[in-house]
Protein backbone atom coordinates (compact mmCIF):
# COMPACT_ATOMS: atom_id res chain seq x y z
CA UNK A 1 0.00 0.00 0.00
CA UNK A 2 1.53 3.42 -1.41
CA UNK A 3 2.19 6.07 1.69
CA UNK A 4 2.74 9.82 1.06
CA UNK A 5 4.50 11.73 4.26
CA UNK A 6 3.59 15.36 4.80
CA UNK A 7 5.98 17.42 6.82
CA UNK A 8 4.83 21.46 7.22
CA UNK A 9 7.85 22.95 5.80
CA UNK A 10 7.00 26.72 7.36
CA UNK A 11 4.12 28.33 9.66
CA UNK A 12 3.52 30.66 6.09
CA UNK A 13 0.78 29.00 4.25
CA UNK A 14 0.03 30.97 1.46
CA UNK A 15 -0.33 31.08 -2.19
CA UNK A 16 -2.89 30.65 -5.31
CA UNK A 17 -4.85 27.46 -6.11
CA UNK A 18 -6.32 27.04 -9.85
CA UNK A 19 -9.39 24.58 -8.32
CA UNK A 20 -10.45 21.70 -10.26
CA UNK A 21 -13.53 22.24 -12.33
CA UNK A 22 -16.57 20.52 -10.50
CA UNK A 23 -17.27 16.97 -11.68
CA UNK A 24 -20.77 16.83 -10.80
CA UNK A 25 -21.70 19.46 -13.02
CA UNK A 26 -19.60 18.01 -16.01
CA UNK A 27 -20.82 14.62 -15.15
CA UNK A 28 -24.57 15.66 -15.68
CA UNK A 29 -23.77 17.15 -18.61
CA UNK A 30 -21.99 14.44 -20.25
CA UNK A 31 -25.08 12.19 -19.83
CA UNK A 32 -27.66 15.31 -21.41
CA UNK A 33 -25.15 14.79 -24.13
CA UNK A 34 -25.36 11.13 -24.78
CA UNK A 35 -29.49 11.56 -24.25
CA UNK A 36 -29.19 14.24 -26.27
CA UNK A 37 -27.15 12.62 -29.35
CA UNK A 38 -25.24 15.82 -29.86
CA UNK A 39 -22.40 17.60 -28.05
CA UNK A 40 -23.41 20.62 -26.23
CA UNK A 41 -19.57 22.19 -26.63
CA UNK A 42 -18.27 21.61 -22.48
CA UNK A 43 -15.96 23.35 -21.68
CA UNK A 44 -13.20 23.05 -18.80
CA UNK A 45 -14.58 19.67 -18.51
CA UNK A 46 -13.13 17.92 -15.14
CA UNK A 47 -9.90 15.94 -15.29
CA UNK A 48 -11.25 13.40 -12.49
CA UNK A 49 -10.96 10.04 -12.78
CA UNK A 50 -14.80 10.33 -12.27
CA UNK A 51 -15.44 12.17 -15.11
CA UNK A 52 -12.78 10.66 -17.40
CA UNK A 53 -14.71 6.81 -16.27
CA UNK A 54 -17.60 8.24 -17.88
CA UNK A 55 -16.09 9.83 -20.69
CA UNK A 56 -14.48 5.76 -21.66
CA UNK A 57 -17.48 3.93 -20.35
CA UNK A 58 -19.95 6.14 -22.85
CA UNK A 59 -17.47 5.60 -25.82
CA UNK A 60 -17.74 2.09 -24.88
CA UNK A 61 -21.39 1.99 -24.95
CA UNK A 62 -21.69 4.06 -28.08
CA UNK A 63 -19.45 1.30 -30.15
CA UNK A 64 -21.38 -1.83 -28.49
CA UNK A 65 -24.38 -0.22 -29.09
CA UNK A 66 -23.32 0.03 -33.30
CA UNK A 67 -22.46 -3.04 -33.28
CA UNK A 68 -25.35 -4.96 -30.90
CA UNK A 69 -22.75 -6.48 -28.50
CA UNK A 70 -23.42 -7.53 -25.12
CA UNK A 71 -22.56 -4.56 -22.45
CA UNK A 72 -20.22 -5.25 -19.76
CA UNK A 73 -19.68 -2.05 -18.04
CA UNK A 74 -17.19 -1.48 -15.35
CA UNK A 75 -18.03 1.61 -13.21
CA UNK A 76 -15.65 1.07 -10.28
CA UNK A 77 -16.04 3.29 -6.84
CA UNK A 78 -17.59 5.60 -8.67
CA UNK A 79 -21.66 6.32 -7.22
CA UNK A 80 -22.65 8.81 -9.97
CA UNK A 81 -20.82 6.90 -12.59
CA UNK A 82 -23.24 3.98 -11.94
CA UNK A 83 -26.24 5.10 -11.03
CA UNK A 84 -26.62 7.93 -13.89
CA UNK A 85 -25.52 4.82 -16.67
CA UNK A 86 -28.19 2.48 -15.01
CA UNK A 87 -30.78 5.27 -16.25
CA UNK A 88 -28.88 5.62 -19.28
CA UNK A 89 -28.29 2.07 -20.50
CA UNK A 90 -32.08 1.61 -19.40
CA UNK A 91 -33.30 4.39 -21.46
CA UNK A 92 -31.64 3.93 -24.42
CA UNK A 93 -33.02 0.03 -24.41
CA UNK A 94 -29.36 -1.41 -24.22
CA UNK A 95 -28.78 -4.78 -22.61
CA UNK A 96 -25.90 -6.32 -20.48
CA UNK A 97 -24.13 -5.85 -17.12
CA UNK A 98 -23.26 -2.84 -14.98
CA UNK A 99 -20.62 -3.68 -12.17
CA UNK A 100 -18.13 -2.06 -9.96
CA UNK A 101 -15.82 -2.34 -7.50
CA UNK A 102 -16.07 -4.58 -4.34
CA UNK A 103 -17.45 -1.38 -2.22
CA UNK A 104 -20.03 -0.31 -5.21
CA UNK A 105 -21.41 -3.59 -5.03
CA UNK A 106 -22.27 -3.10 -1.26
CA UNK A 107 -23.70 0.68 -2.36
CA UNK A 108 -27.27 1.13 -2.32
CA UNK A 109 -29.20 1.10 -6.01
CA UNK A 110 -32.54 -0.72 -5.30
CA UNK A 111 -34.61 2.90 -5.18
CA UNK A 112 -33.07 3.49 -8.54
CA UNK A 113 -34.11 -0.14 -9.75
CA UNK A 114 -37.98 0.31 -8.13
CA UNK A 115 -38.01 3.95 -10.06
CA UNK A 116 -36.90 2.51 -13.57
CA UNK A 117 -38.88 -0.68 -13.55
CA UNK A 118 -41.81 1.07 -12.95
CA UNK A 119 -41.38 3.31 -16.50
CA UNK A 120 -41.19 -0.36 -17.69
CA UNK A 121 -37.17 -1.32 -17.14
CA UNK A 122 -36.33 -4.62 -17.20
CA UNK A 123 -33.29 -4.96 -14.64
CA UNK A 124 -32.47 -7.89 -12.59
CA UNK A 125 -29.95 -7.96 -9.50
CA UNK A 126 -27.14 -10.14 -10.86
CA UNK A 127 -25.95 -11.12 -7.35
CA UNK A 128 -27.83 -10.04 -4.73
CA UNK A 129 -30.90 -7.92 -4.37
CA UNK A 130 -30.76 -4.36 -3.66
CA UNK A 131 -27.35 -4.00 -5.11
CA UNK A 132 -25.18 -3.96 -8.23
CA UNK A 133 -24.02 -5.67 -10.38
CA UNK A 134 -27.05 -5.22 -12.36
CA UNK A 135 -28.39 -7.16 -15.86
CA UNK A 136 -30.16 -4.91 -18.56
CA UNK A 137 -32.15 -6.34 -20.83
CA UNK A 138 -34.20 -4.76 -23.87
CA UNK A 139 -37.14 -2.48 -22.76
CA UNK A 140 -38.82 0.49 -23.96
CA UNK A 141 -39.12 3.23 -21.48
CA UNK A 142 -42.22 5.54 -21.06
CA UNK A 143 -43.08 8.95 -18.73
CA UNK A 144 -45.66 8.59 -16.03
CA UNK A 145 -45.63 9.18 -12.06
CA UNK A 146 -43.63 7.28 -9.55
CA UNK A 147 -42.42 7.55 -6.36
CA UNK A 148 -38.72 7.42 -5.30
CA UNK A 149 -37.16 6.58 -1.91
CA UNK A 150 -34.01 9.39 -1.85
CA UNK A 151 -33.20 9.12 1.96
CA UNK A 152 -29.73 7.02 0.56
CA UNK A 153 -28.62 9.21 -2.16
CA UNK A 154 -30.14 12.13 -4.24
CA UNK A 155 -28.14 10.64 -7.43
CA UNK A 156 -31.21 8.44 -7.58
CA UNK A 157 -33.44 11.00 -7.97
CA UNK A 158 -30.98 13.31 -10.17
CA UNK A 159 -30.50 10.20 -13.19
CA UNK A 160 -34.37 9.63 -13.21
CA UNK A 161 -34.31 13.38 -14.12
CA UNK A 162 -32.23 13.42 -16.87
CA UNK A 163 -33.78 10.85 -19.44
CA UNK A 164 -36.98 12.40 -18.51
CA UNK A 165 -37.75 14.75 -21.48
CA UNK A 166 -37.36 12.37 -23.37
CA UNK A 167 -39.89 9.74 -21.77
CA UNK A 168 -43.41 9.75 -23.69
CA UNK A 169 -45.67 12.21 -21.35
CA UNK A 170 -42.40 13.27 -19.41
CA UNK A 171 -42.26 12.54 -15.25
CA UNK A 172 -43.19 13.32 -12.18
CA UNK A 173 -41.10 12.09 -9.53
CA UNK A 174 -42.48 11.94 -6.14
CA UNK A 175 -40.12 11.99 -3.06
CA UNK A 176 -40.69 8.90 -0.63
CA UNK A 177 -39.00 9.50 3.26
CA UNK A 178 -36.07 12.02 3.96
CA UNK A 179 -34.49 13.45 1.11
CA UNK A 180 -31.31 13.95 1.21
CA UNK A 181 -28.43 15.81 -1.03
CA UNK A 182 -31.49 18.34 -2.44
CA UNK A 183 -28.64 20.69 -3.53
CA UNK A 184 -27.55 18.38 -6.48
CA UNK A 185 -31.07 17.39 -7.38
CA UNK A 186 -31.74 21.82 -7.31
CA UNK A 187 -27.62 21.55 -9.69
CA UNK A 188 -29.48 18.76 -12.22
CA UNK A 189 -32.90 20.80 -12.40
CA UNK A 190 -31.06 23.89 -13.41
CA UNK A 191 -28.86 22.78 -15.81
CA UNK A 192 -31.53 21.08 -17.31
CA UNK A 193 -33.32 24.52 -17.36
CA UNK A 194 -30.14 26.05 -18.72
CA UNK A 195 -30.19 23.13 -21.67
CA UNK A 196 -34.22 23.97 -22.44
CA UNK A 197 -35.89 21.62 -20.58
CA UNK A 198 -39.01 22.06 -18.11
CA UNK A 199 -38.84 20.98 -14.70
CA UNK A 200 -40.53 21.99 -11.76
CA UNK A 201 -39.53 21.40 -8.23
CA UNK A 202 -40.85 22.00 -4.94
CA UNK A 203 -40.99 19.93 -1.58
CA UNK A 204 -42.84 17.14 -2.35
CA UNK A 205 -42.22 16.60 -6.47
CA UNK A 206 -40.62 17.47 -9.44
CA UNK A 207 -42.56 17.55 -12.78
CA UNK A 208 -40.70 17.32 -15.90
CA UNK A 209 -42.44 18.00 -19.37
CA UNK A 210 -41.51 16.06 -22.18
CA UNK A 211 -38.80 17.92 -24.69
CA UNK A 212 -35.42 17.84 -25.57
CA UNK A 213 -32.10 19.22 -24.73
CA UNK A 214 -30.79 22.46 -26.49
CA UNK A 215 -27.58 21.61 -27.38
CA UNK A 216 -25.24 24.96 -26.11
CA UNK A 217 -21.75 26.10 -25.36
CA UNK A 218 -21.13 25.58 -21.40
CA UNK A 219 -18.29 26.82 -19.36
CA UNK A 220 -18.22 24.70 -16.33
CA UNK A 221 -17.34 26.48 -12.46
CA UNK A 222 -14.68 25.66 -10.17
CA UNK A 223 -15.18 23.19 -7.86
CA UNK A 224 -16.49 23.93 -4.45
CA UNK A 225 -16.39 20.54 -2.87
CA UNK A 226 -12.38 21.08 -3.43
CA UNK A 227 -12.34 24.50 -2.52
CA UNK A 228 -13.20 22.68 1.37
CA UNK A 229 -10.09 21.13 2.15
CA UNK A 230 -8.23 25.11 1.33
CA UNK A 231 -10.89 26.85 3.65
CA UNK A 232 -9.77 23.61 6.39
CA UNK A 233 -6.16 24.54 5.90
CA UNK A 234 -6.63 28.26 6.33
CA UNK A 235 -8.19 27.31 9.44
CA UNK A 236 -5.42 25.59 10.69
CA UNK A 237 -2.75 27.87 9.63
CA UNK A 238 -1.20 30.16 12.00
CA UNK A 239 -1.54 32.83 9.46
CA UNK A 240 -2.90 31.72 6.14
CA UNK A 241 -3.95 33.19 3.21
CA UNK A 242 -5.19 31.58 -0.41
CA UNK A 243 -6.64 32.32 -3.43
CA UNK A 244 -8.59 29.88 -4.89
CA UNK A 245 -9.05 30.94 -8.87
CA UNK A 246 -12.45 30.03 -10.78
CA UNK A 247 -15.13 29.70 -8.09
CA UNK A 248 -18.58 31.01 -8.86
CA UNK A 249 -20.40 33.40 -6.13
CA UNK A 250 -23.76 32.41 -8.27
CA UNK A 251 -22.62 28.81 -8.25
CA UNK A 252 -24.86 25.60 -8.75
CA UNK A 253 -22.99 23.78 -6.17
CA UNK A 254 -24.57 23.33 -2.78
CA UNK A 255 -21.21 23.08 -1.21
CA UNK A 256 -20.85 27.33 -1.85
CA UNK A 257 -22.36 27.52 1.68
CA UNK A 258 -19.01 26.93 2.63
CA UNK A 259 -18.22 30.53 3.25
CA UNK A 260 -20.53 30.55 5.64
CA UNK A 261 -19.76 27.90 7.31
CA UNK A 262 -15.91 28.72 7.86
CA UNK A 263 -16.61 32.16 9.04
CA UNK A 264 -17.38 30.21 12.40
CA UNK A 265 -14.20 28.58 12.02
CA UNK A 266 -11.49 31.01 11.59
CA UNK A 267 -11.45 31.61 7.86
CA UNK A 268 -12.64 35.03 6.12
CA UNK A 269 -13.80 34.94 2.62
CA UNK A 270 -14.05 37.83 -0.38
CA UNK A 271 -14.89 37.25 -3.95
CA UNK A 272 -12.37 39.03 -6.12
CA UNK A 273 -12.21 39.02 -10.03
CA UNK A 274 -11.36 35.67 -11.04
CA UNK A 275 -11.88 33.37 -7.76
CA UNK A 276 -12.09 34.06 -4.07
CA UNK A 277 -10.05 35.42 -1.15
CA UNK A 278 -9.39 33.60 1.98
CA UNK A 279 -7.61 35.01 5.13
CA UNK A 280 -7.16 33.54 8.69
CA UNK A 281 -9.05 35.58 11.11
CA UNK A 282 -8.84 34.28 14.31
CA UNK A 283 -12.55 34.76 15.04
CA UNK A 284 -13.43 30.92 16.56
CA UNK A 285 -16.78 29.87 17.53
CA UNK A 286 -17.04 28.20 21.23
CA UNK A 287 -19.63 25.55 19.92
CA UNK A 288 -20.71 24.64 16.61
CA UNK A 289 -23.62 22.67 14.93
CA UNK A 290 -24.81 22.23 11.64
CA UNK A 291 -27.14 19.92 9.42
CA UNK A 292 -25.26 18.22 6.45
CA UNK A 293 -28.38 17.02 4.59
CA UNK A 294 -27.89 19.01 1.85
CA UNK A 295 -23.66 19.83 1.29
CA UNK A 296 -22.84 15.95 2.40
CA UNK A 297 -19.26 15.94 0.61
CA UNK A 298 -17.93 18.94 2.59
CA UNK A 299 -18.73 17.07 5.95
CA UNK A 300 -15.34 15.20 6.31
CA UNK A 301 -13.52 18.97 5.70
CA UNK A 302 -16.06 20.63 8.44
CA UNK A 303 -15.81 17.74 11.12
CA UNK A 304 -11.95 17.50 11.22
CA UNK A 305 -11.74 21.35 11.38
CA UNK A 306 -13.77 20.94 13.83
CA UNK A 307 -11.71 18.10 15.93
CA UNK A 308 -8.40 19.96 15.62
CA UNK A 309 -9.62 22.86 16.83
CA UNK A 310 -11.56 20.65 19.65
CA UNK A 311 -14.43 22.71 19.70
CA UNK A 312 -17.69 21.17 20.85
CA UNK A 313 -19.43 19.80 17.95
CA UNK A 314 -22.72 18.88 16.92
CA UNK A 315 -24.03 17.53 13.17
CA UNK A 316 -27.06 16.18 11.62
CA UNK A 317 -28.13 14.88 8.28
CA UNK A 318 -25.04 12.56 8.34
CA UNK A 319 -26.93 8.93 8.31
CA UNK A 320 -25.83 8.87 4.14
CA UNK A 321 -22.57 9.35 5.00
CA UNK A 322 -22.34 5.99 5.51
CA UNK A 323 -23.21 4.68 1.66
CA UNK A 324 -19.98 6.80 0.10
CA UNK A 325 -16.54 5.80 -1.02
CA UNK A 326 -16.28 4.39 2.39
CA UNK A 327 -18.38 4.80 5.58
CA UNK A 328 -17.19 8.32 6.58
CA UNK A 329 -18.47 8.35 10.08
CA UNK A 330 -16.50 5.30 10.78
CA UNK A 331 -13.77 5.97 8.89
CA UNK A 332 -13.31 9.30 10.63
CA UNK A 333 -13.81 8.10 13.69
CA UNK A 334 -10.84 5.68 13.26
CA UNK A 335 -8.76 7.95 12.29
CA UNK A 336 -9.15 10.53 15.25
CA UNK A 337 -9.62 8.42 17.73
CA UNK A 338 -5.97 8.34 18.16
CA UNK A 339 -6.08 12.27 18.50
CA UNK A 340 -8.24 12.32 21.40
CA UNK A 341 -11.67 12.73 19.60
CA UNK A 342 -14.62 10.65 20.76
CA UNK A 343 -17.81 10.73 18.45
CA UNK A 344 -21.02 10.22 20.32
CA UNK A 345 -24.56 9.00 17.96
CA UNK A 346 -27.61 9.74 19.58
CA UNK A 347 -30.12 8.93 16.80
CA UNK A 348 -29.64 11.16 13.88
CA UNK A 349 -27.08 13.53 16.00
CA UNK A 350 -22.97 13.03 16.22
CA UNK A 351 -21.44 15.18 18.89
CA UNK A 352 -17.51 15.31 19.00
CA UNK A 353 -15.95 14.95 22.61
CA UNK A 354 -12.45 15.19 23.29
CA UNK A 355 -10.26 12.99 26.02
CA UNK A 356 -7.05 13.48 26.43
CA UNK A 357 -4.23 11.47 23.75
CA UNK A 358 -0.76 10.49 23.86
CA UNK A 359 1.49 10.99 20.90
CA UNK A 360 4.51 9.07 20.26
CA UNK A 361 7.43 11.30 18.06
CA UNK A 362 6.36 9.03 14.97
CA UNK A 363 4.45 10.28 12.36
CA UNK A 364 0.50 10.30 12.80
CA UNK A 365 -0.96 7.57 10.14
CA UNK A 366 -4.00 8.03 8.84
CA UNK A 367 -5.91 5.15 6.46
CA UNK A 368 -7.49 6.52 3.63
CA UNK A 369 -9.90 3.66 3.17
CA UNK A 370 -10.40 4.23 -0.65
CA UNK A 371 -11.54 7.48 0.01
CA UNK A 372 -10.50 10.49 -1.66
CA UNK A 373 -12.29 12.65 0.82
CA UNK A 374 -10.76 11.14 3.39
CA UNK A 375 -7.54 11.20 2.18
CA UNK A 376 -7.69 14.83 1.72
CA UNK A 377 -9.37 16.24 4.98
CA UNK A 378 -7.04 14.56 7.19
CA UNK A 379 -3.87 15.70 5.52
CA UNK A 380 -4.55 18.83 6.61
CA UNK A 381 -3.82 17.96 10.05
CA UNK A 382 -0.23 18.50 8.87
CA UNK A 383 -0.87 22.34 9.58
CA UNK A 384 -1.44 20.47 13.21
CA UNK A 385 0.98 18.09 13.94
CA UNK A 386 3.94 18.95 11.60
CA UNK A 387 3.75 15.47 9.95
CA UNK A 388 1.50 13.04 8.62
CA UNK A 389 1.34 10.13 6.68
CA UNK A 390 -1.40 9.40 4.22
CA UNK A 391 -2.09 5.59 3.19
CA UNK A 392 -3.84 4.74 -0.53
CA UNK A 393 -2.74 8.68 -1.39
CA UNK A 394 -3.64 8.13 -5.32
CA UNK A 395 -7.72 7.81 -4.10
CA UNK A 396 -6.98 11.66 -4.37
CA UNK A 397 -7.61 11.15 -8.43
CA UNK A 398 -11.20 10.59 -8.47
CA UNK A 399 -12.25 14.23 -7.56
CA UNK A 400 -8.59 16.33 -7.46
CA UNK A 401 -5.97 14.92 -9.33
CA UNK A 402 -3.77 17.89 -8.61
CA UNK A 403 -4.12 18.36 -4.94
CA UNK A 404 -0.74 16.74 -3.87
CA UNK A 405 1.06 19.13 -6.57
CA UNK A 406 -0.85 22.37 -4.21
CA UNK A 407 -0.29 21.29 -1.35
CA UNK A 408 3.55 21.21 -2.31
CA UNK A 409 3.20 24.72 -4.15
CA UNK A 410 1.81 26.01 -1.03
CA UNK A 411 4.68 25.00 0.98
CA UNK A 412 3.43 21.41 2.74
CA UNK A 413 6.92 18.72 1.44
CA UNK A 414 5.98 15.67 0.09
Amino acid sequence: MDTLTLTKATDAFSGKVILPTSKSISNRLLIMEAIAGESFGIHGMSEAEDTQRLLKLLRHIKVCGVSDIPLIVDTGNAGTVMRFLLALLAFDSQRGLLTGCERMRNRPIAPLVEGLRALGAHIEYAEHAQYPPLRIQYAELSGGTIEVDASQSSQFVSALMLIAPYLEGGLQIRFKGKLVSRSYIEMTARLMEQMDASVSLSDEQIIIQEGSYAAASYEVEGDWSSASYWYQMVSLSKNGEVFLEGLQQDSLQGDSVLPDIFEKLGVTSKFEKGGLSLKKSFTMAETFNYDFSSCPDIAPSVIVSCAAHRIKAEFTGIDHLKYKESDRIASLQEALKPLGVVFKEDGEKLSLEYASSKRSAEPIVFHSRGDHRMAMSLAALVLVYNQVQIKEPKVVQKSYPGFWEDMKRLGIVN
